[in-house]
């Protein structure tokens, strides 16, 4: 929580204006009783109309002045707590971009949407709970037990029964519920995971009919998040009724004893009436610091969680300085990788060579490692051992920023961003003209489909592009990725919605359009037939290379996957 306390260093005058303002409000409240109880001792008492007037009107006064510290109270604490809570989103958002899609896995989006939100406005209301009653709470507790202990010392020994047991009960309460609060934020993840996953997949849902196991796979997630949630509230609610006992005790046993002494002539009426209002003062004063510890149950288990991506370690990178020539030869070498950084090899000690301006394409099964090896080059995730040299340079002597700005990828899921078409194109390039983003569309043969909108280029795409097919979403990301103009352009199976005759029309348009070098990663020989060199992949390996005419003759993994696509390579390739 230290970490998250300071962000509200730049607003340190609302931080603190509200104490101040707060104080303001308390020194009133602690005069009020004294007032009341001039008002029945020398007022009522004695049937002196003036003094009940006087003192009353002194009451209306200064109630109002203590009404308007508490709304400059709530009025600071809301400009610290919604400045600050703004600060740490824009901070853990930003943090977010520059993780590692390790680490990024390692959270998980349903986590990360959580702490960007949920936890973050658990910190904001626990701030204006903290600048609302951190200076309330404990002066208006010191300040009425000092009250009462000039009114009475004897009536005051009742508070060495009441204070302990208050205290007790709260911090035993609170042991048990901030272990709950820390799993209610985690449930809460799984649940906006679930939501998540389904308003993505809302198509894939309906086309199934799988709306029934959908809500109960949702209800297994919200069934959990409501039971420890209970389970929390049911904790929490057994604080305040055993505090407002305990204060209609004291209350009570203050009259008792009161009611003595003033038979006895030791005190007046007045006197227990101010004193029963300092102790409801001291007890409530008691109960906001039990709700302070709630509140900071919860916080303190969110903060931890916000804290967790703020201290997480960005993606080790170069400093940007000369730039560098990037076109030339892609070269692996001994190039092993494993998403875990351990065993469990994904790629075994690769070693190959592609010329600036070749199309290579990559060939294999599902989970031979195709999309793993494209994701290297950009450092989207880094190599076990071994190296990438781009042009003769280690890619990591290269910032991501400037790698990343000479590589075009386009991927196997077409995402695309809400907005307008010539937006999206320019993403990776918003200084593009409108002639370029336009020649991208043409490239992309998404031209002819652009001109059909009234809009054009101007024509807004709904959240995760909705409105467009799944062929439109691919030629858009191919467009995307063309408007870039990058010396390296990777396509990883994204041509899997569009028809042979499109996708051999947008490769051809490519390469009159880009001197660029081209990578395709595909399952379906028909994409690859074309390139100048093809390697196998398999289980990781290079099982082969050559032309799509050499791999035919030399490679009998290579015609048993023709064979699978086409029948027999004798009668396909006749």
């Amino acid at each position: 929580m230290k970490r998250l306390f300071k962000f509200l260093k730049p607003y340190w005058i609302f931080v603190v204006l509200a104490p101040l303002a707060m104080f303001l409000e308390v020194a009133i409240d602690l005069f009020q009783p004294k007032l009341l109880e001039e008002i029945i001792d020398v007022g009522i008492m004695n049937q002196n109309l003036d003094v009940v007037v006087s003192a009353g009107t002194k009451m209306l006064i200064i109630t109002f002045i203590g009404v308007l510290g508490g709304i400059a109270c709530v009025i600071f604490s809301s400009l610290a707590a919604q400045n600050a809570g703004a600060d740490i989103r824009r901070s853990v958002f930003t943090k977010v971009q520059y993780l590692s899609f390790a680490k990024l896995d390692k959270f998980g989006t349903g986590s990360l949407i959580t702490r960007i939100t949920d936890d973050i406005v658990q910190f904001q209301q626990f701030i204006m709970i903290l600048l609302r009653m951190f200076v309330r709470a404990p002066m208006l507790f010191i300040g009425s037990l000092i009250m009462s202990l000039l009114i009475s010392w004897k009536l005051s020994l009742i508070f060495l029964v009441v204070i302990p047991l208050v205290t007790y009960l709260t911090f035993a309460i609170m042991k048990r519920v901030l272990p709950l609060f820390s799993r209610v934020q985690q449930e809460m993840d799984n649940v906006n995971t679930r939501v998540r996953d389904n308003l993505l997949g809302i198509r894939v849902v309906k086309s199934f009919a799988s709306a029934r196991f959908e809500s109960s796979k949702f209800e297994d997630a919200n069934e959990k998040y409501t039971q420890i949630a209970m389970k929390a509230a049911r904790t929490m609610v057994i604080i305040m009724p055993l505090l407002s006992l305990i204060l209609n005790l004291g209350i009570v046993a203050v009259i008792w004893f009161g009611g003595i002494q003033v038979e006895a002539g030791g005190m007046q009426t007045g006197q227990i009436m101010a004193f029963v209002n300092y102790l409801g003062r001291m007890l409530m004063s008691m109960m906001m610091i039990g709700m302070m510890l709630v509140f900071v149950s919860r916080a303190q288990a969110s903060a931890k969680r916000v804290a967790e991506v703020l201290e997480e370690s960005e993606e080790e990178d170069v400093k940007a300085g000369i730039s560098h020539d990037l076109r030339g030869p892609i070269v692996f070498e001994n190039v092993d990788f494993s998403y875990d950084g351990g065993g469990n090899k994904i790629l075994h000690n690769l070693n190959f060579t592609i010329n600036q301006g070749e199309t290579v394409a990559f060939l294999g099964d599902t989970g031979s490692g195709k999309s793993s090896l494209v994701s290297l080059l950009p450092r989207l995730y880094e190599v076990d051992s071994g190296k990438i040299l781009l042009n003769g340079i280690d890619i990591k002597e290269i910032s991501r920023h400037e790698l990343r700005k000479n590589i075009s990828m386009v991927f196997q899921e077409a995402v695309l961003f809400s907005g307008k078409i010539k937006d999206n194109i320019s993403y990776g390039r918003p200084g593009a003209s409108d002639e370029e983003i336009a020649k991208a569309a043409e490239v992309a043969r998404i031209a002819s489909f652009v001109d059909t909108l009234p809009e054009k280029h101007d024509a807004h795409l709904s959240q995760m592009a909705t409105n467009l097919s799944g062929g439109q979403k691919q030629r858009m990301a191919i467009a995307r990725a063309v408007a870039m103009r990058s010396p390296i352009l990777i396509f990883d199976d994204s041509t899997s919605a569009l028809d042979a005759k499109t996708e051999s029309e947008v490769m051809r348009a490519i390469g009159k359009e880009l001197d660029c070098t081209k990578i395709i990663i595909a399952q379906k020989i028909s994409s690859v037939v074309n390139a100048d060199r093809i390697f196998l992949l398999d289980d990781g390996k290079i099982a082969g290379s050559g032309t799509h005419k050499q791999l035919l003759k030399e490679s009998d993994l290579y015609r048993d996957i023709y064979r699978s696509q086409f029948g027999e390579v004798g009668e396909a390739n006749a």
